[in-house]
């Protein structure tokens, strides 16, 4: 019988609450970036401090997913390959979209 394993996957909403998640246990940890975060009140990640963050959690044998979650309307949707191309050939493990409907 396979033994299942539960990841424990915590939110940060800036580059020190990410160090904190990792701290505290967290195996992966969900971002946002500053361009496409729909988190109101958090800082989000600067281009800089989501290269940093990927780095981090895989010399720490963590995971990082970035968050996609603002509706196009609301940006600029020209900009969304540029950000894309940002992680693309990164190590990031997801990049979790909302769905518009």
């Amino acid at each position: 019988m396979k033994r299942e394993e539960i990841e424990l996957l915590a939110p940060a909403g800036s580059y020190e609450g990410f160090e904190a998640a990792l701290g505290a246990g967290a195996d992966a940890v969900y971002v946002g970036g500053a361009a496409f975060g729909a988190r109101a009140y958090a800082k989000n990640f600067s281009e800089e401090e989501l290269l940093r963050a990927i780095d981090t959690a895989h010399i720490h044998g963590k995971k990082l997913y970035l968050t996609v979650n603002t509706l196009l309307k609301n940006n600029n949707p020209s900009s969304m390959p540029r950000y894309f191309y940002l992680v693309m050939n990164t190590r990031i493990v997801m990049v979790c979209i909302r769905k518009m409907n």
